[in-house]
């Protein structure tokens, strides 16, 4: 079977751009075990066996394992024929997903000769490479959000969206609301809500977002919020997942590297779009570098955000 959106991306990120489990936990806001979970199924697609069956391969190809864990993976390979074939087809594989990707030499292979060019240092991703990174995620992100509501995905709500926060978890966190802005329709639907844009006690920015009677989007399309900084180009903050009543209440955390970007924004934006359209566009803008996204679908709420004033309420 092909891999799934996810699987493909969990383990282009971790091997294409440097990333660590840790590094996507936190651009997806799920655990590390998750993510482990995600590329070693990914791993038992692409080879048709589970690396782990006998030890923990899935670290050790990817990159991830300690000193320990890649000592034990190669005396375990030496050892068991059976696991050496495997790890040596799912190395190939692998080159095909992320050619420029640094994978470990498995016993038996010959090393580089001698005047090959030593890999080059991976440098810190600066702010930019991590949003960059967070929208090719989150291009992924928006197809495991539609699944997720139309019953295909295995995961919940919150594990789709990546970015949110339950409603009773957001009771808890207060915070201090910097604004507030109405979304009134931009056709003739009933649909309405209140977005809020403030700070927790513990200084993460966040979205609060509270819409009513908003229609189930059709089969194969997706809502997302959006920072607009002008009528057609923004910041895709995450998709939204609409109860059956079509209610939607839940906070969103705001990129800390995305704060200056959103600062300059000039409307909150609920548009519905097709999937593949709305992956596209997130991914385009990924390969042309671009942080600034030509926004995809049809507006469904919008709201103009008033001009920054100081102060706010403190949220009990």
């Amino acid at each position: 079977m092909p891999l799934t959106a996810d699987q493909a991306a969990v383990l282009e990120l971790i091997l294409q751009r440097g990333h660590s489990y840790a590094d996507l936990a936190g651009l997806l806001d799920i655990d590390e075990e998750e993510v482990r979970a995600r590329a070693r199924a990914g791993l038992r697609e692409l080879g048709g066996a589970d690396p782990d069956r006998r030890a923990g391969l899935t670290d050790y190809l990817l990159g991830q394992a300690d000193p320990i864990g890649r000592a034990d993976a190669v005396r375990h390979l030496r050892s068991d024929a059976e696991d050496l074939e495997l790890a040596r087809t799912l190395v190939a594989r692998l080159r095909e997903i992320a050619p420029e990707a640094e994978l470990p030499r498995l016993p038996g292979e010959a090393p580089p000769p001698p005047d090959a060019a030593p890999a080059a240092k991976r440098e810190p991703w600066s702010p930019r490479q991590r949003l960059l990174a967070a929208l090719a995620a989150g291009a992924v992100v928006i197809v495991v959000g539609v699944l997720a509501a139309t019953g295909v995905f295995s995961g919940d709500d919150d594990s789709a969206s990546g970015t949110t926060t339950t409603a009773a978890a957001e009771e808890e966190l207060g915070g201090e609301e910097i604004t507030s802005v109405p979304l009134e329709p931009a056709g003739s639907g009933d649909a309405s809500g209140t977005a809020a844009v403030g700070i927790t006690d513990d200084d993460q920015a966040y979205l609060d977002l509270s819409i009513e009677n908003l229609e189930p989007p059709a089969r194969g399309q997706v809502y997302v919020v959006w920072f607009l900084f002008d009528r057609e180009r923004g910041y895709p903050l995450s998709p939204i997942v609409p109860e059956n009543d079509g209610s939607f209440q839940d906070r969103f955390s705001i990129p800390s590297d995305a704060l200056a970007l959103v600062a300059t924004s000039r409307f909150i934006n609920v548009s519905v779009g097709r999937v593949g359209e709305v992956r596209r566009t997130i991914e385009r803008a990924v390969q042309e570098e671009e942080l600034v996204v030509q926004k995809a679908g049809e507006t469904v709420l919008e709201g103009e955000i008033p001009a920054a004033r100081g102060g706010g309420r403190r949220r009990s």
